[in-house]
């Protein structure tokens, strides 16, 4: 019985199955924050022309959860857009298994967004 298990525990299709798996909780678990840090203020210059950060990225692999707390959305000179103080959304496991995203749960804590027109009737979210 013992050796079964053994032989099944080393055989080369488990051992790369069980590879692929501790990767994907090391890099939900440690390697989401880092990689936010460095990727949210590269999004916001690129993409939307301005500044955006965030304070904390959270995801938990085994259950999709992800929390982003402290995010910032700003204009390049600094003046603020949009923020809030934490953002949690939980993803339905079963609607992996049908490849339909579902979200189960989603909270949103203090949003606050600056709504500006300027001279010419222009909005400051325009640019």
């Amino acid at each position: 019985m013992w050796r079964r298990v053994v032989k099944i525990a080393l055989s080369l299709p488990f051992l790369i199955v069980s590879g692929l798996f501790s990767l994907y909780l090391v890099c939900g678990f440690f390697l989401v924050n880092p990689l936010a840090q460095k990727l949210l203020p590269w999004l916001g210059e690129n993409k939307f022309a301005s500044q955006l950060s965030a304070e904390q990225v959270k995801f938990n692999p085994l259950t999709l959860e992800a929390t982003v707390s402290g995010l910032k959305l700003a204009e390049k000179s600094g003046a603020p857009l949009a923020s809030f103080e934490r953002l949690y959304v939980n993803l339905d496991t079963v609607g992996l298994f049908r490849w339909a995203w579902r979200i189960r749960d989603i909270q949103l804590d203090l949003p606050h967004a600056t709504v500006e027109v300027r001279r010419g009737g222009k909005l400051n979210w325009l640019n």
